[in-house]
């Protein structure tokens, strides 16, 4: 029976994708411990045998071995962003706010950067962190939830009306005064009435019980929306920012494995015999040794099993077309240090630039609207995020693609190749719509003036390019 603690169809499907990106983007030791029990279906490396046991299962993990080239990465991609200060202008403030902007953002008065540090992780291991405006403090502060966190969101006409928040809090323990217990506790922000409220509920005799908290205040009235963002603008879980890496990496993890597991098999000289049938002259021989004559008994023949270097040969060559898979896909680091013409090196970089790009722009749009929010509650102001300049890398934010490289994306918008998330981004990226247009808005009022036999989105472009 379902519950304000059930979270939703959607976050039980992408749930296993966040756990298994988090592992993979701690390293070797995160991976090993996901990969507890033996016969556990959710494994990354996937046992030789069915029925291997839980001392074989260990013994095969002392020589796995994961390249690591996926938390490399997301340290390279975050390094990339934050090698610089990121830069904010904000219209009619003093230099003590754009100093409390930088340099005490958070609630313990760590710099903007600090935080920035570890929403980038959130958004390239979860693709799913929200960011909570508090103000418990007597100052705005932002808070970084989790993807796990976030067990329910609701939207009335694309306006966030609900949001179920998952956290543990510590609670004393009456059987140990030294150590306190953590217990989950839910947050339901909400609107009721359009104004903002938050229902707070523990687990009493297994029973949810709830609260109100305090009304949030702006002016001395009640805010009329959740101070909640979605870092990736995506109310829904999406995909995870570096899943197709994740899963490359994890079947590069099987393969090396296997790999080591045949190279100390190779690296052992497995001996037999064959015409001994008395068990006493078969421990005399084996008790000999390598480097000892050996005295077998007529017509016995001793020999020793073939290494498996065929198969090494073949995996070694797996291996090293996964790394090239995963180079392709965008991770230049594995790229050979060879000579390249220039125009080589900017189509290898292209992928990864992008990347960056792409992560640059649609978290500046978030980080805009909450330090608008920050600013005018702080300070009584009424300033809209898109006076607001923020650059986490300023290199990465203007799209330098031409008009013929935008009709170029619009024709694979319109044949399917990319999604049309991926297309607003590219237009908004080329200041070629608003930063704050709503899609879902956009087509509704498509849809309805089409109904009234206007032109579609198709037609009028080709009255554009005719005009042209």
């Amino acid at each position: 029976m379902s519950d304000v603690s059930t979270p939703t169809e959607a976050y039980d499907k992408a749930s296993p994708l966040w756990e298994k990106c988090r592992a993979v983007c701690g390293g070797e030791d995160e991976v090993k411990d996901h990969d507890g029990i033996a016969q556990a279906s959710d494994n990354f490396l996937i046992p030789f045998s069915p029925t291997m046991d839980q001392d074989q299962f260990d013994f095969l993990k002392r020589e796995a071995e994961l390249p690591g080239v996926v938390s490399e990465f997301k340290a390279l991609l975050i390094g990339a962003l934050l090698r610089r200060e990121p830069e904010i202008t904000i219209p009619g403030v003093t230099d003590e706010c754009i100093n409390w902007i930088k340099n005490e953002f958070g609630v313990d008065g760590s710099p903007l950067v600090s935080y920035m540090n570890s929403l980038l992780e959130e958004e390239l291991e979860s693709t799913y962190g929200w960011t909570f405006v508090d103000y418990s403090s007597g100052v705005p502060f932002p808070v970084l939830y989790p993807a796990e966190s976030i067990i329910n969101v609701r939207k009335t006409n694309s306006i966030l009306t609900q949001v179920v928040v998952s956290l543990y809090e510590e609670f004393p323990d009456p059987e140990d005064e030294f150590h306190p217990k953590f217990e989950q506790v839910l947050f339901v922000h909400e609107l009721v009435n359009g104004q903002y409220q938050i229902r707070r509920f523990i687990k009493e005799d297994g029973e949810w019980v709830s609260s109100y908290l305090e009304p949030v205040l702006k002016d001395d009235k009640p805010l009329d929306f959740i101070p909640l963002w979605p870092n990736s603008g995506e109310i829904e879980p999406v995909k995870p920012f570096l899943l197709t890496l994740v899963n490359k990496e994890i079947a590069l993890y099987n393969k090396i494995t296997r790999r080591n597991h045949l190279m100390y098999g190779a690296a052992t000289f497995t001996p037999y015999t064959i015409g001994v049938t008395s068990e006493e002259e078969q421990k005399k021989i084996a008790k000999a040794g390598l480097g000892s004559w050996l005295h077998l008994p007529e017509n016995a023949k001793l020999d020793v099993l073939k290494a498996p270097s065929d198969a090494l040969a073949d995996l070694d060559r797996s291996i090293a077309s996964g790394f090239e898979e995963m180079a392709k896909l965008g991770v230049r680091m594995l790229s050979p240090e060879t000579a390249q013409s220039g125009t080589a090196l900017n189509i290898r970089n292209a992928s990864q630039s992008a990347k960056i790009g792409t992560l640059n722009t649609r978290v500046g749009v978030i980080v805009r609207q909450v330090i608008a929010f920050m600013v005018n509650w702080r300070y009584g102001l009424n300033i809209t995020y898109d006076q607001i300049k923020f650059d986490l890398q300023s290199d990465f934010t203007s799209y330098t693609g031409d008009e013929a490289w935008l009709r170029l994306l619009t024709e694979w918008y319109e044949n399917n190749l990319i999604p049309r998330s991926v297309w607003i981004r590219i237009l908004k990226s080329a200041e070629k719509l608003p930063d704050d247009y709503n899609d879902e808005t956009g087509q509704i009022e498509m849809a309805k003036q089409e109904n009234m036999g206007g032109k579609s989105y198709t037609e009028r472009l080709n009255d554009q390019n005719t005009a042209e």
